[in-house]
């Protein structure tokens, strides 16, 4: 998605559009679509590739988040309309 996005901000941009005009249409600041132009120009099209984010890796795997999507799916608690962050972490503690 986010490939796309900066891929598309070329084209408008080589389509003729304004930084003001393509940070409008996507969503996002005169900013954003200065820096995607600059990386594009310093780099060329490796620019649009996802590199690997900084951060905490995910702590659990696809059985365990399996199961929390299957909690999450069944009736709330007795008194309450939906699900809480809150609830759902005390369920699966137990």
């Amino acid at each position: 998605m986010r490939e796309q996005r900066r891929a598309y901000a070329l084209r408008l941009l080589d389509q003729g559009h304004t930084y003001q005009a393509v940070s409008d249409s996507l969503g996002v600041s005169y900013g954003t679509v200065f820096i995607w132009t600059k990386k594009y120009v310093e780099t060329g099209l490796d620019f649009l590739k996802e590199k690997p984010r900084s951060g905490r890796p995910i702590a659990i795997n696809g059985e365990e988040v399996a199961k929390i999507t299957a909690i999450a799916c069944t009736k709330a608690p007795e008194g309450y309309g939906r699900w809480s962050l809150r609830m759902l972490a005390n369920r699966i503690i137990e």
